[in-house]
């Protein structure tokens, strides 16, 4: 079957996986499709131990192909998602920050907008994984890496703010062997101490 007959991305869903683990319930039901999407478009992957920890401590955002039966792609799968982007929190990747840790469209449904939709999804619904708020204003930084030649993939992050902040040498020791860059976006969100919210009750 030819992923592209009748393929409309605006019938593609969008949905949140699984959720960080202050009180949210963990869904796994599609950890294999993307373990599968990971491992046959990207060089860089994790074993099941990284991913344990991503999934706990980390939000993940799926696509999915309108059609119901799913598609079967050049290995004879069939498989109904099609793109994912996973952040975990510093405390899982080792980062000073949280950071995205893997994002990849299968390539068959790639230049339809599905990759740029997903980072999309994943900041406009990204939660702070700071123990305590500041007072009036909060402010926290979410990085990622990419090599330094995949130019495409910088494009789409600079569209959302992110920028590059430094060089990893050697980052990548799969082939081909290639430096990194590290890219950081900073959100700002103004938010009140309990104090103040208090306050505020009582004048009402």
């Amino acid at each position: 079957m030819d992923a592209h007959i009748n393929f409309d991305s605006q019938k593609v869903v969008y949905r949140r996986l699984f959720f960080d683990v202050q009180g949210n319930e963990i869904d796994d039901d599609n950890i294999d499709d993307i373990w599968d999407i990971n491992e046959r478009e990207l060089s860089e992957n994790y074993d099941s131990f990284s991913w344990s920890g991503f999934t706990c401590y980390g939000t993940c955002w799926i696509a999915t192909h309108p059609y119901i039966d799913g598609y079967i792609d050049e290995d004879n799968k069939t498989s109904g998602t099609i793109g994912y982007i996973v952040a975990s929190s510093k405390e899982v990747t080792y980062w000073d920050t949280d950071a995205i840790v893997s994002f990849a469209v299968t390539k068959e449904f790639r230049n339809h907008g599905i990759g740029y939709k997903l980072v999309q999804c994943l900041l406009d619904n990204y939660p702070c994984s700071a123990d305590s708020l500041p007072d009036i204003k909060l402010t926290w930084p979410l990085q990622l890496i990419v090599r330094t030649s995949n130019y495409q993939a910088q494009r789409l992050y600079r569209k959302f703010g992110f920028k590059i902040i430094r060089t990893v040498k050697d980052y990548y020791q799969n082939d081909p062997v290639e430096d990194g860059y590290v890219m950081e976006l900073t959100f700002f969100q103004k938010v009140m101490s309990k104090n103040i919210q208090d306050s505020i009750q009582k004048m009402k």
